[in-house]
């Protein structure tokens, strides 16, 4: 079964050994097995590290580390980039695959570290190793390996990475297991083998001798948990995720390995395996599991049955007829396998009843036989002669009209055959009542006739006179404006035709009071004039003065002073978002202490393992479950650790915090992500907090139940809002901002989409 791991404690190991021709002391060798597992090559990302070790080597910023008094940096100047050394990748590599089974400076087969180098003739003058494991790129591996805010004990790596001694590097990357694995291998050689290979980025299966005595506890999955057969059967068997615990083993619980385990049965009297089970006689047996010399806690049962000691008691499947025999079949209780007995045919059984088999009719002969009972079989087949017809009294089918003859069908009892009679005419029947044929209308005549009671004819055809319009009071169809008439539409009560009159023109109703058209800025005039209050003309148009002065705020550095560079403070007006900058002086050159000469000591050491304390990397996501508010790392940098908030969608009311926590240290909330909140059905209220400097595209878009919005930051632009952060919010929206701020808000947040009908308080 695999397990996950929190990926939040990492581990780090450090090495750093020089080497001066002295032969290694010869250890006794330790037992070992060969383990075979398949990785992942990531070489590719690997050998980009390279560049980032020599960005930090010649930096004069970066390259330093602390002296032993935690106090004191030492600067690192004329460090010569490393050479790529395609010999040390090779090491690199070896031991990235070996620390993927035991997380160790000592190698799984007890050698020292720097025996790798020897296996592969890599020979050097210095040499130093770091290693990690759980770092997902080589970015965050190698943030992890400069340890920026790290003391002196814990910069062991970071050292390794600014030794002066060094002249080359080679790297090594694996992914196994759901983890990556990364290894750098240092040295001072005199000559570098600088010819390029190909990158490896291969899934390899690598065999590793592997120290006996820390191999453990094999386990293996069986494709089945029990085996059923019936004797002289044979049946697949196949066995998956071969795993062993390993002492030092750092990732998951096992270590999965690729080598093929052997498969015994416990009784071969009962079934034998080669390749496959096959069932030798009725009984039960079990299959085990071995390899490296351990047997699994694991194991299959096999379960052999005779079909001849468990048939149940049959069932017929197919029935006897009289002239065909039957099939009866019996079932294994155990495998469902089948076996058929045939059963006897039944022979004819004939009643002694007529059967009538074909019904004698009035003009045709009928016939009647004795029939088996249990089929279509009969014998003595009989005539039986016709009845003749039957004629009932007959009916009226087609009914006879004024003008036209109607018919009389009369039907036999007993066949249903017919014969017909013709039926008189009836002449036509004319009401004394007058019909009015056309009813008559305002402006047209109608007309009237005396009509036959059973049909369409008509006699005395006479004109009715028409009645002329009835007019109502009339109805304003279309209101008058301003400057246009309107209309009066008067309509006829009898046929709705209708006929309209022009009403006046109102003139124009121009208000009192001032309305502003154009507010006035810091640097621009604005307008105010009387607006009528029916439409949109307006009179008296007058200018609004300018203020004519800035509202700075209390700025914000925008490029930092360096010791070779002056830094950037910029201004932003409160009112209108103009800026103005002021500059920054160059910061002190710092003193730098020389670096002291090392005396190499000829001897190896072993490789100590330092375990850093967790950093938060840049783009790591954290969340916090009391709020349900999600944050993604965007600075750890000490003098400037940020965040952005991503989203929240689980509260309908959420806050924006000006900081939160992370591990002890405390980072400032600077941005709302694009998208953060787009189309959140659930949001109805939010409070943005003081250190929003950036709002991103899409932020709030579609947010319809959004109606209360508080901006406690001063420092928003129209530059730093994105597209469409506030479209399709609820019109009925209330914003609140700081009382500074109102008018520039207002006019940058509705060209962001906020709706023309929110209120900005």
């Amino acid at each position: 079964m695999k397990r996950k791991r929190n990926l939040y404690h990492l581990w780090f190991c450090f090495a750093m050994l020089l080497f001066l021709a002295v032969p290694f002391k010869v250890k006794a060798e330790t037992a070992t097995t060969p383990v075979s597992i398949s990785v992942q090559y990531g070489q590719t990302e690997a050998r980009t590290i390279l560049n980032m070790i020599n960005e930090m080597r010649t930096s004069s910023t970066d390259a330093w580390y602390w002296k032993q008094d935690d106090t004191t940096k030492t600067y690192c100047t004329n460090l010569q980039p490393l050479q790529y050394d395609y010999d040390l990748e090779k090491t690199a590599m070896q031991r990235a695959a070996e620390i993927a089974i035991i997380y160790s400076h000592t190698r799984p087969n007890n050698k020292d570290t720097f025996s790798a180098f020897y296996e592969n003739s890599v020979y050097y003058t210095y040499a130093g190793e770091n290693i990690a494991a759980g770092y997902g790129t080589a970015d965050s591996v190698n943030d992890g390996w400069r340890e920026d805010n790290e003391l002196y004990a814990g910069q062991g790596h970071r050292r390794n990475m600014l030794n002066s001694k060094f002249n080359c590097v080679g790297i090594g990357h694996v992914y196994y297991n759901g983890f990556h694995y990364w290894v750098e291998n240092f040295a001072y050689r005199d000559k570098v083998n600088t010819t390029p290979v190909s990158a490896d980025n291969t899934e390899t299966t690598l065999t590793i001798p592997v120290a006996t005595s820390k191999i453990s506890n094999f386990n293996i999955t069986f494709d089945k948990d029990e085996y059923s057969l019936k004797t002289g059967e044979s049946t697949s068997i196949s066995v998956s995720d071969p795993t062993i615990s390993v002492f030092g083993h750092w990732g998951s619980r096992f270590v999965f390995v690729t080598d093929t385990p052997d498969l015994t049965i416990a009784d071969s009297t009962v079934a034998t395996l080669s390749g496959t089970i096959t069932g030798i006689s009725e009984g039960d047996t079990t299959i085990s599991a071995s390899l490296y010399g351990l047997t699994a806690h694991q194991t299959a049962a096999v379960k052999v049955h005779n079909c001849e000691n468990h048939w149940d008691d049959g069932k017929i499947t197919t029935t006897p007829t009289c002239t065909k025999t039957g099939v009866k079949q019996y079932t294994c209780t155990i495998c469902s396998e089948t076996k058929t007995e045939e059963i006897a045919a039944l022979g004819h059984d004939y009643s002694s009843d007529w059967t009538i088999d074909t019904a004698a009719a009035c003009e045709t002969v009928g016939s009647k036989s004795h029939h088996c009972t249990r089929c279509d079989s009969k014998i003595d087949v009989t005539e039986i002669p016709a009845s003749g017809h039957s004629w009932n009294d007959g009916s009226i089918t087609t009914e006879p009209t004024c003008t036209d003859e109607g018919v009389k069908t009369f039907t036999c009892n007993s066949c249903g055959k017919t014969r017909t009679e013709e039926v008189a005419a009836l002449g036509h029947n004319y009401s004394s009542d007058w019909t009015i044929d056309t009813a008559a209308a305002c402006e047209t005549v109608g007309s009237k006739s005396h009509h036959c009671t059973r049909c369409d004819s008509k006699i005395d055809v006479t004109e009715i006179p028409a009645s002329g319009h009835s007019w109502n009071d009339g109805a304003i169809t279309t209101e008058p404006t301003c400057t246009d008439e309107g209309v009066k539409t008067f309509t006829c009560n009898a046929c709705g035709k209708t006929r309209t009159e022009a009403v006046a023109a109102l003139g124009h109703n121009y208000s009192s009071d001032w309305t502003i058209d154009t507010a006035a800025a810091c640097e621009t005039v604005g307008s105010k004039s009387h607006h009528c209050t029916r439409c949109d003309s307006k009179k008296d148009i007058t200018e609004i003065p300018a203020s004519g002065k800035h509202t700075w705020n209390n700025g914000v550095i925008t490029k930092p002073a360096t010791i070779a560079e002056e830094g950037v403070k910029t201004y932003t007006c409160t009112v209108c978002g103009v800026t103005r900058t002021e500059t920054i002086a160059k910061l002190p050159m710092p003193t730098v202490t020389p670096v002291p000469t090392a005396t190499p000591t000829p001897a190896i050491t072993s490789a100590p393992t330092v375990t850093p304390t967790p950093s938060v990397s840049v783009g790591t996501k954290i969340t916090d479950k009391k709020t349900g508010n999600i944050y993604k790392v965007t600075s750890s940098r000490s003098s400037s650790q940020t965040v952005a908030f991503i989203g929240n969608k689980v509260k309908t009311s959420v806050t924006i915090p000006t900081t939160i926590k992370i591990k002890g240290a405390t980072y400032k909330v600077t941005e709302i992500s694009t998208n953060a909140f787009k189309n959140n059905r659930k949001l109805k209220k939010v409070v943005i907090g003081q250190n929003i400097v950036r709002i991103g595209k899409n932020a709030f878009y579609g947010c319809k139940k959004l109606t209360s919005i508080t901006i406690k930051s001063s420092r928003l632009t129209l530059k730093n809002i994105g597209k469409n952060a506030f479209k399709n919010t609820s019109p009925k929206a209330t914003v609140k901002v700081p009382k500074k701020q109102k008018v520039l808000y207002n006019q940058i947040l509705k060209k962001r989409g906020l709706n023309k009908k929110a209120k900005v308080k």
